[in-house]
């Protein structure tokens, strides 16, 4: 920090501590706070929260099974960039639920930038009830699916949102802790004297330059729950070793981003993915990508490595039909550990996948179940009920 910061951070410490011992000087106004991300002088963050705001009350035993990776993802691409960084899961933080806990939480802890995961249609009303609520004097950062298709609703009607990261976060955050000028932020919408403001799409980043999760930032761990009951103590966990599809199946809400943004097939480095499985502690690993096997050579390297380096866990992955083509790599997967493939096979009828544009038809589905069920692997099938003129 150069002389000029210093002494900015010593002012507000001053006034956080007068705020917070006599409970009655707001420290910094929302105005000066922001006008110094605008400007490009807030250049320093002492304690940044990643908060995915999603509550147990409400969730089901599928919902709370899965890590927020993508929080995750970027967190670990801020680490540098603050002093301190914590990730609050409330789905497992029950003592956080309430607001004004959280509230104190943020408070006592010194926070001074608050990064909100928004994903879902469900909760949206009460997570956006929950970002009123927090406190003006903190930058707040709003991301995520929703979030971006939902930019411009939630910064009319949540006040307290400075800036909606639209589509990947990981570089787009970074740029905001450095302090860059909001209007040279690519991949952003905020407010300017009234107005909304939709800076231009950020292009996507190289899935090999990112860093994968911290686990170490989790206060919690994630377990394979049945109606909330621990089922044999078997923990959870997911991975994502690529991003993307070459698909373009016309009912794939994850086809196109909400930006219109079609995010191609882009894998990463095989090694890295090994390194990253061997330093879970969970037992069963989820692997994310929309279809593991979409390069099936580069698959058969995955298992391979798992192999050689003897990592024994337990592996769900989604697949197509058309890894029925490739016995070897089956017999690979199940050396390897892979238990569960869940499937897209969406419907029976010709007719709905040919309007679906899946590829396949009702034949290839039967011959390729009579070779997949030679192989000891518990096969779901995704069905889709209600297709146009159904």
């Amino acid at each position: 920090l150069d002389s000029f910061d210093v002494i900015i951070f010593q002012i507000k410490t001053i006034y956080n501590i007068f705020s917070r011992k006599l409970g009655c000087i707001k420290y910094f106004s929302r105005y000066s706070i922001i006008m110094e991300i605008k400007t490009g002088n807030k250049t320093h963050y002492n304690h940044a929260l990643f908060l995915n705001p999603y509550i147990e009350s409400s969730a089901t035993s599928a919902m709370m099974l899965f890590p927020p990776i993508g929080l995750e993802y970027v967190a670990a691409s801020a680490k540098d960039l603050a002093d301190k960084i914590t990730l609050l899961d409330l789905r497992y933080e029950t003592g956080l639920c309430d607001t004004q806990k959280l509230l104190e939480f943020i408070k006592v802890n010194w926070v001074d930038i608050i990064c909100v995961s928004v994903s879902w249609d469900r909760q949206f009303e009460e997570i956006a009830a929950l970002l009123r609520r927090m406190p003006d004097d903190i930058l707040l950062v709003a991301g995520g699916y929703k979030a971006t298709e939902k930019a411009e609703e939630l910064l009319n009607t949540c006040p307290t949102i400075d800036i909606i990261v639209r589509g990947e976060g990981e570089e787009t955050i970074r740029d905001i802790l450095k302090g860059l000028p909001l209007e040279t932020i690519a991949g952003i919408s905020y407010r300017e004297n009234g107005r909304l403001i939709h800076n231009a799409n950020r292009p996507f980043p190289d899935v090999d330059s990112l860093p994968a999760p911290d686990r170490r930032l989790r206060r919690n761990e994630y377990s394979l729950l049945i109606n909330g009951i621990n089922i044999a103590g078997l923990t959870f966990d997911s991975i994502l070793s690529a991003r993307g599809c070459p698909y373009n199946c016309k009912f794939c809400t994850f086809s196109l981003n909400p930006l219109g943004q079609k995010r191609n097939y882009a894998p990463r480095n095989v090694r890295s993915v090994v390194e990253e499985l061997k330093n879970l502690k969970a037992k069963i690993i989820l692997f994310s990508d929309d279809n593991l096997f979409t390069d099936p050579k580069r698959a058969e390297e995955i298992c391979d490595l798992i192999i050689k380096e003897g990592i024994k866990k337990r592996y769900i992955a989604q697949a197509r039909i058309e890894l029925a083509k490739y016995p070897r790599l089956l017999e690979k997967m199940v050396k390897a550990g892979f238990k569960v493939l869940l499937v897209g096979i969406e419907s029976p009828h010709d007719w709905i996948l040919k309007q679906l544009d899946k590829g396949f038809n009702q034949e290839t589905i039967r011959d390729s179940f009579a070779v997949l069920a030679r192989f000891p692997i518990f096969y779901s099938g995704y069905f889709i009920y209600g297709n146009i003129g159904e």
